[in-house]
Formats: structure tokens, sequence, C-alpha cells
């Protein structure tokens, strides 16, 4: 829908902007004819380099202020893409102002509106010109530096249409529930300023190239130079109009914060800009001033933004990645603990659904004495990770094989509809489970700790043309044929409606596969970069087939009578695989076999989804006892 929305939408800004710029021409009596501009007026080059007082140019700022308002090209371009930024706000995952991928959805409403603004500006200054009036504009008391003067300032009046477009995504973020934390001023302050600078910029091109197919030169110019040019990198991204590309940090408490030097850096481009635009009239001391003043800022503000780490920045960024629990809050509830960072905090009550729903089901015997949920960084982390801070960085101490179920970014729940929040209640749940069982919760690192090197960031993880997961320090196990197994899965697919859903369609998948033997996976599927699988290994055991279509088939009976069962045969399903029960004993119990198991889950109401069930993690052993 976007390549075909969005390109005619373009289209007609396009046809629009020239329709508008014909009715201005039309309006021009039509027995003045054509009018030469001469150049060899007297006196032209002084009032042409001229600038009046204030005074005189506050109310031509009104009038071209009016007109940028009246034109339709920020409209125009503006309206479908605020309709697909709003989308976002309405399905998909949660959304975190301390996630700069997610702050990117918010700045960059604004940026369609920018480029409106450049394209308007550019016309509204060449409106002279289209009108073939200069010769008569020059011989009014306002010259043209004074005009330029004034198309400039106009641009201001844009301001309050980005503000709007930001109240508009915010306002839609809270209502749906998937905005949490608290707005940044100095994220927020950068949609108006990019806006500004696009009308600046807009006027600029028309007195330095003053024919209308230029303004929409520049439009194509500032969006390759945004998207090139290392905008993705951690260091390179803050010389460009907005930080908040496509590849912008996940994890910003890992990099350094240059939101606000930003700003100011923005200020200096808006400045440079204006002084171009002014010294096209003639040089002036005023003008030269600008040219000076906008050089230094922005020269200042970028060494700022692109300087390397240092020691000790680098130890504190590698210690908020190493023990992520020293800045966080501990949520005590009744039978566990969930630890996060504050912005964080009113996910809690999402993250506790899925696990109160498995810890409901057991008995006091088996519920953990001491159950910690953490936010933690993932490994998608390392992606883009300075290498001042990855030599102090210890993989190992990151990613530990403990008793910590781990939650990020795409492991909780959504307060939307559709089957991505029914699937990541179930990866949650099943963790949880795990930890409960005795298996290991999360992946971990399995290696020897770090050397002092960065070498662990380029480890590859996944085959470079398939994007398959490959033999590497990712390390999972696989609980085949175990009780416990079967146990883990009933326990994350009872825990909550949504899991039970996400579950019955992954056992019909695997059913309809046929191949019960093969691992199966309860991670999410994302597309990933930079050399990480599209499956990106999340939890600690992976189980087969058979033992998620049993525990789906468990779904079928009443939950008190398999929990009351469970709970009588506990200690079996706890002890040593090696002399425990297997996934066949717990159907034995409810008198079924794995025919009757499969025959249950074929036989549930069809679902039309299909998982897509090809784990692809590389599996390291058999999981301990």
């Amino acid at each position: 829908m976007f390549f075909v929305f969005v390109p005619g939408f373009m289209m007609a800004t396009l046809l629009g902007s020239l329709v508008w710029a014909r009715r201005d021409h039309q309006l021009v009596a039509p027995a003045v004819g054509p009018l030469e501009v001469s150049t060899g007026l007297s006196g032209e080059g002084a009032l042409r380099g001229a600038v009046v007082a204030w005074r005189s140019i506050r109310p031509l700022v009104g009038v071209e202020a009016r007109r940028l308002l009246r034109h339709p090209a920020p409209y125009l371009i503006t309206v479908p893409f605020l309709a697909l930024t709003l989308s976002e706000f309405t399905s998909g995952s949660v959304l975190a102002w301390s996630d700069d991928r997610d702050v990117a959805l918010v700045v960059n409403a604004t940026v369609p509106w920018a480029w409106g603004t450049l394209v308007a500006a550019n016309l509204v200054a060449l409106r002279s010109r289209r009108w073939r009036s200069e010769e008569l504009l020059t011989t009014m008391p306002v010259p043209e530096a004074s005009r330029t003067v004034a198309h400039l300032f106009a641009c201001l009046v844009m301001v309050p249409g980005a503000a709007v477009l930001l109240a508009a995504v915010v306002s839609v973020g809270e209502l749906s529930g998937r905005m949490i934390g608290t707005p940044r001023w100095t994220v927020l302050l950068a949609g108006p300023l990019l806006v500004v600078g696009a009308g600046c910029l807009g006027t600029a091109v028309a007195r330095w190239l003053p024919r209308p197919f230029f303004g929409w030169v520049a439009v194509l110019g500032v969006t390759i130079l945004q998207v090139n040019l290392a905008a993705g990198n951690w260091r390179w991204r803050w010389l460009h109009f907005s930080p908040y590309s496509g590849n912008a940090k996940g994890y910003a408490e890992l990099f350094p914060d240059h939101h606000a030097v930003h700003l100011v850096y923005l200020l200096g481009g808006i400045l440079l800009v204006v002084g171009m635009a002014v010294v096209h009239h003639g040089f002036s001391r005023r003008v030269g001033a600008v040219l000076v003043a906008a050089v230094l800022i922005m020269a200042a503000t970028a060494v700022a933004q692109t300087r390397p780490i240092g020691g000790a920045q680098a130890a504190a960024l590698a210690q908020r990645m190493e023990d992520p629990g020293r800045d966080q809050t501990c949520h005590e509830r009744s039978h566990f603990v969930i630890c996060a960072d504050p912005v964080w905090s009113e996910l809690v009550t999402k993250w506790a659904e899925p696990v109160e729903g498995v810890l409901a089901r057991l008995t006091s015997q088996a519920v953990p004495d001491h159950l910690v949920l953490r936010r933690r960084p993932m490994i998608d982390a390392r992606h883009e990770l300075a290498e001042a801070v990855a030599v102090k960085v210890d993989p190992t101490v990151v990613w530990p094989n403990d008793d910590e179920v781990s939650i990020d970014g795409w492991a909780f729940p959504t307060p939307g509809e559709g089957q991505a929040g029914d699937g990541v209640q179930l990866s949650l749940a099943f963790r949880v489970a795990s930890r409960v069982v005795g298996l290991p919760p999360d992946v971990w690192w399995e290696a020897e700790p770090s050397d002092g090197s960065a070498g662990w960031l380029k480890v590859p993880l996944a085959h470079p043309d398939t994007h398959e997961s490959i033999v590497s320090p990712l390390a999972q196990c696989l609980a085949a044929d175990e009780a416990r197994s079967v146990v883990a899965v009933w326990l994350a697919g009872q825990a909550t409606p949504r899991a039970r859903a996400e579950l019955h369609r992954r056992a019909q998948s695997i059913v309809a596969a046929g191949d019960l033997s093969l691992p199966a996976s309860f991670d999410t599927e994302w597309n990933y970069g930079g050399g990480f699988p599209d499956l990106l290994p999340e939890q600690g055991a992976l189980v087969t087939g058979s033992d998620v279509v049993a525990g789906a088939a468990l779904l079928k009976r009443d939950d008190t009578e398999v929990a009351a069962a469970i709970g009588r045969h506990w200690n079996e399903v706890v002890s040593n695989p090696a002399r425990g029960t297997s996934s066949s004993d717990v159907l034995a119990w409810f008198d079924l076999d794995d025919d009757e198991a499969a025959d249950i889950v074929r036989n549930g109401t069809p679902s039309d989804h299909k998982v897509d069930l090809s784990p692809r993690p590389a599996v390291f052993g058999p999981c301990p006892g």
C-alpha cells in the first residue's frame, strides 16, 4: 500500500503546486504582457542589497506567512504519511520514549510537513519571478534583500503545524496505550526546527537557483543526505538533520546522549542557510557575522556529538550493560519480582499477567522461592555497539546462564489486538515455566570470558546468505521427550487466553508439518540485519514438536484437573531426565497417547494462520537436570 499511495500523493502534490503556480500567474492582468527584467537600472545593486528597518518588513512577513499557510504542498505531502505514522500506534508493539527507534516515529512525523514547507517556501519566494513583476518590485521602498528576510521569518508560521502533528501523534500513542514513559522535550523540539530549516532552505534555493524545479531537487537531495553517509552509525548519525533514522538505537542507555546538543546543531544549520539566502543580495558585516556564527556553532556541536567515548564514560556504559540492575526499580509481586528501568514501570502489570497465569496453577511446593524477571539487553544490543565500550564488556556476564528471566523489546505482551501479542505472551510465559520446571529460561553466551577485546562483536551468529542460525557462542539446550517439557508447554499455554490461542496455532502447524521430532521454539520472528539470524534465539530451552502437541492437547482438558495431576507427580516432573518421566508418561496420566494427542490438536478449531516453526537455533546440548 505504501508504494502505491505515497508516490501517488507525491505526484498529486507536484501537480497541485503547478496548478497553484498557474493560478497565481493568471491573476496578473493580461494587458501587462511579458516583462523583461532589466539589469541596467541605475542604483539597482544598492537597492537589491539594502535592508530596511524591521517595522517596514513586519507587514510583509505577515503577507508571506499567509501565503505559505495557504499553499497546498505541505498538506498534500503530510496527509498520507501522517496516516501511515498513526497506523503504527494502532497495531504493533509498545513504543517507549527511551527507545530512539520508537522516538523516530514521533519526530519523523514532522518530516513530510518539512518537505511540504520546503516546496511551498520555494514557490512563494519565486512568486514575483513567476508573475514577472521583479522589475516593478525593484523600484519599491522594500528592496529584494529585505523581502528575502521577510520570506525567512515567514517560515516560522509553519511551527504550529509541526506542533499539532507532534501533539496528534503523542496523543494517539497515549490513548492507544502503546506509548510509555515521559516525552523528552529535547527530542520533540527537533521536529519544529526541521520544519523551519526546510522552509529557509526552500527560500535560499529560490534565490540561488530561481526555478521551481530546484525546490523538488532540494527535497530529494536532503532525503538522500539523511539516509546515507553513515546515518545508522552511533557517532555520525548526529550530523544528520534527524538522528532518528531507521537504524536509531533501541538501547539508548548504552550510547552517549547528544539530544540537547543536536538542537543547537540544528539552530546553527538554520543560521547557515539564512546567511546563504541573504548573502545572495550582497555581503555585509551583519551577514558575515551570521555566517561566521553559524559555522562556529555547527563546528563546535559537531565535534561535541562525534567525539570518541572516553575511558571513564566507556566504563560507565559497559557497567550499565553488565549490571542493568544498578539503575533499575524492582516491583515486588506475590511470588516474584520484576526489575526494570523506571521508564518501563508502566509495563509491569502487562509483564506480570502471563507470569501470574503460570504460577497460579502450581502448588505451594512448586512455586520458586525467588523468581526474578529483569529487563536486560538482548543480543541485538551488540549491533553498532561502540568499540570503546565493547572492549570493556564481558558477554558471559551480560548474557549469563542463570535463573533470572530476561525481558526486553519484543518479549513483552502488547496492549493491542493481533497475533503478534499472542506470540510474545506465549514466549514470556514459556520462559517463566521453563524456570519453574528447572530448564534454563534464556539463551546464554557460552564462551571463554572476554579477553579485553571487541572481537566478540564480530563473531558470526547467522549464515550470511540464508540468515539461519549457526553454531555460535549463543547457547541453548534441548529438552526432548521430557515430562518437564510438556508441563512447561502446558503451563505457558494456559497462562492467558492469548497464549492459549497461540499455542493452539503452533501445535496445529506442527501436526500439519508431520515431523514431530524436530525442535520447536516459541521465540518470535523478526527481520534483523548485521549478521543476526531472522529468528534471534531468546529462550534457553528448546522442546520437540511432540512436546508442543502434547501440551496443546492438555489444554482441551479442565485446567484444574491438569494442574492437580501435575501437582501429584511434581517430583517426577523435576527429577533428573535420565531417570525421570517422558512426555508419553505425562499423557498417560490422562489416558492419552501421542497419536490421540495429535488427533485432538488436528480436530480442534482450524486456524488459518500458519506459524513458521523452523527454529534454526544452534542447539548446544541436552538440558541439565
